[in-house]
């Protein structure tokens, strides 16, 4: 299930690896310590990586961060919602456009061409690239870690 820190925050940051994995670590959570912003955080189950082979070793754990997912989309109401990457690696870009489109402020952050079609089984089914439009279209403010992105993002119709 998702985890969660610090309560009592009206920003939540949703990543999808824990503290040990590079992107959430660097690009969210080194910045909120940096910054000393009072955060809740969400990871999808805290590994330092979501290949399908190792979440679905714990399908359980797996469910439950589903259905936190779907629930936290109604509880981010009055709160700003910084999305690093995906919050789920089992999604098609609902829970997280969900999840954006709901915040009162909704930042969507990535860092890699997610918009490019990958290639395999998992990509046909869970699409990096349909969920990266989706996130894009839905966020208030879209952050890309390079130029190539941003201009792919704003030709996506990125705010």
């Amino acid at each position: 299930m998702l985890r969660e820190q610090t309560p009592d925050a009206n920003l939540h940051v949703i990543v999808p690896y824990g503290p040990h994995g590079s992107s959430a670590r660097v690009r969210a959570l080194d910045w909120l310590n940096h910054c000393q912003l009072d955060a809740i955080t969400h990871d999808y189950l805290g590994l330092p990586v979501n290949s399908p082979k190792l979440v679905l070793s714990q399908p359980a754990r797996a469910w439950a961060a589903e259905r936190s997912l779907w629930r936290l989309t109604h509880e981010v109401r009055t709160s700003t919602v910084l999305l690093v990457r995906e919050a789920s690696p089992f999604s098609r870009g609902f829970v997280e456009s969900a999840l954006l489109r709901n915040a009162e402020r909704a930042v969507y952050d990535f860092d890699d061409a997610l918009m490019e079609p990958q290639p395999s089984m998992i990509e046909r089914v869970f699409s990096k690239a349909v969920k990266w439009r989706r996130c894009v279209a839905a966020a208030d403010v879209v952050i890309a870690g390079n130029d190539v992105l941003a201009d792919a993002a704003q030709t996506a119709g990125a705010a």
